[in-house]
């Protein structure tokens, strides 16, 4: 075969079959690790390959390489089997930790994906939760069971001015707020509408008190990172008014609705029994 020709279907079968017998002998696998261990020890092809690799002309030339040609069903497939169950060591670990401390530009942090691959990523959600149940905090469909007649507006805004229009989480007044405060039910019974049982939050308390709620009631965090949570919102010997019960988060398996105090006993003995 002259040099620049392009191989036949003949040649081609020929040289995958010695390329695959010569790889299927573990000697010689074990004999191209070792040579290729040793260049990369080099440190001029180390170097050398790292700039290569980073270069901006490599990247495009690898991405106009893979653009638009996607992974077949039969690859997707062999790919997972062969990644199940595997994690990649402490060394990869390491190895792409220096990498990234090095070559920060490789962060996502500063990107934003394209319009094209938002529209393909908002597709592939919404095909993927179009069965509730696939949401990763799906609760059986509580979210479809009414709020009584009692829970309305009259209600809600009497709950705000009796909380001073602010958060009663983290203090931030409804006025800073882009909407009004939502109403929180403090025993996650939307059906208990008893004044005591309500409480002002801001959005982003309100989704947070409900994240943390759904993943200690399924065990999904540890003590030490409920404890962790109590304290960096002020469940502390510093402990404001707003503090004075714990909205039901769990520390030791069970649901807690007792005075700061108790509660600061209880994570204090927590962390010093996890430490």
């Amino acid at each position: 075969m002259l040099k620049g020709q392009s191989p036949t279907p003949e040649q081609r079968t020929k040289i995958s079959a010695g390329i695959k017998k010569y790889y299927s002998n573990p000697a010689n696998r074990e004999k191209l690790r070792q040579k290729a261990l040793a260049r990369w020890k080099n440190p001029d092809f180390h170097n050398q390959q790292i700039a290569r690799m980073t270069s901006e002309e490599y990247k495009a030339r690898q991405r106009a390489s893979h653009l638009g040609i996607p992974h077949t069903a039969k690859w997707r497939k062999s790919l997972s089997l062969a990644m199940k169950g595997k994690a990649p060591s402490q060394a990869t670990k390491d190895g792409y930790q220096l990498y990234h401390q090095a070559n920060p530009i490789s962060n996502f942090k500063s990107k934003q994906h394209t319009k094209h691959a938002r529209q393909l990523m908002s597709k592939s959600q919404r095909k993927r939760l179009a069965d509730p149940t696939n949401h990763p905090m799906w609760l059986g469909g509580i979210s479809f069971i009414p709020y009584p007649v009692q829970f309305n507006d009259k209600l809600k805004e009497a709950i705000r001015s009796r909380d001073n229009y602010r958060c009663q989480i983290c203090g931030r007044k409804q006025k800073d707020c882009y909407r009004k405060l939502d109403i929180h039910h403090i025993d996650f019974d939307k059906l208990n509408c008893n004044p005591t049982n309500l409480q002002s939050t801001c959005i982003s308390c309100h989704a947070r008190l409900h994240r943390i709620h759904y993943y200690t009631q399924r065990k999904i965090l540890s003590e030490k990172q409920v404890a962790e949570w109590l304290y960096s919102h002020g469940i502390g010997p510093d402990s404001n008014e707003g503090y004075k019960h714990l909205l039901h988060i769990s520390v030791d398996g069970t649901l807690l609705d007792c005075p700061v105090e108790e509660i600061n006993e209880k994570t204090s003995n927590k962390t010093t029994n996890l430490s």
